[in-house]
């Protein structure tokens, strides 16, 4: 599934062009971490792992503060 989406994804831009995705919003104790994510092309795998990386560091540093 996720290599047909990025084929038709390559088909629409072309290969190694970047473009503006949307974001996403994790409500946590009323803080909201909105984290946005580009250029979902042949990287796909890297940048969902660095997205849920930046994610985990966002929702743990808050949580070390309270």
């Amino acid at each position: 599934m996720e290599r047909k989406r990025r084929r038709r994804g390559e088909e629409r831009r072309g290969r190694g062009e970047k473009e503006k995705e949307g974001g996403a919003t994790i409500q946590l104790d009323n803080v909201a971490v909105k984290v946005h994510m580009y250029g979902l092309t042949t990287s796909l795998h890297l940048q969902c792992g660095c997205y849920l990386l930046k994610v985990y560091q966002l929702l743990h540093n808050e949580l070390e503060r309270r």
